[in-house]
Formats: structure tokens, sequence, C-alpha cells
């Protein structure tokens, strides 16, 4: 997780995950990234995190996710 813009103070070591996102799940957000509903990014994203089922707050407020292949 990059860090570089969080002040010293509140910068934590965060486990990286990785995490398979496929079916319905997987066309929404593509869906919404599409059609730049930020709105509906935010619903699917809570959606992986629960599923994450761990220290939910260490990715409530990520500024980017990686997409890879």
């Amino acid at each position: 997780m990059d860090q570089s813009q969080v002040e010293q103070k509140y910068k934590r070591d965060i486990q990286i995950r990785r995490k398979n996102i496929r079916g319905n799940l997987w066309n929404a957000i593509v869906d919404a990234w599409v059609e730049g509903d930020e709105n509906a990014l935010d619903i699917c994203w809570d959606e992986i995190l629960d599923e994450l089922d761990f220290d939910y707050d260490s990715y409530t407020y990520v500024t980017a996710a990686g997409f890879g292949v």
C-alpha cells in the first residue's frame, strides 16, 4: 500500500492482500468504471472489503486499486 501521502503519525504496517474478482461483481466493477459511476464503485469496493474479513479499516480509504492479469 502506498502511504507516501499519509502523515507519519497515521502510517501503519499494512499487509498486502490479493483478491481475484469474478462473475457478477467483476461485471459490476467494469460497468461502473466505464460509466464513471464512483458511487457504484464504492458499493463494489465495500463488498470486496466484506469478503476480505480482516482489518476492514486498513482498506477503507483507498485512493487507487490496481487491476492485473
